[in-house]
């Protein structure tokens, strides 16, 4: 039988990263671009467990990790319209849900971040 020690030991070495909240601020080159990529988080074995966005580097964290889905979504952000805007990123989340399947709950404001 392990010891106390054993298990603290496992706990210790066997931490996950930090899952840390992340809203991006998308610069003038974005808008530019028209588009930014969004990065998503939630734990594999929970359908409707909490989908966290996340930085490029948290992101980057969980890619291998076996317990968490990650997921990139290409998000639109300036076009002639908002209307174009609204479609290009709903089948943006459309796409998404193959990989987190409830994703389009936590991303509903399909102009977040347009600039016309």
């Amino acid at each position: 039988m392990a010891s106390v020690d054993t298990y603290i030991s496992l706990i210790v070495t066997e931490s996950q990263p930090l899952i840390v909240a992340y809203e991006q601020i998308p610069t003038d080159l974005d808008y530019s671009a028209g588009f930014i990529y969004r990065y998503f988080i939630r734990k594999r074995n929970d359908n409707f467990g909490i989908i966290t966005e996340v930085s490029k580097q948290t992101y980057d964290n969980f890619l291998n990790n076996n317990f968490y889905l990650t997921l990139t979504m290409k998000w639109k952000i300036s076009g002639t319209n908002s209307a174009e805007v609204e479609q290009l990123n709903q089948r943006s989340i459309n796409y998404s849900q193959e990989t987190i399947s409830n994703i389009d709950t936590y991303v509903r404001n399909l102009t977040k971040f347009y600039r016309g």
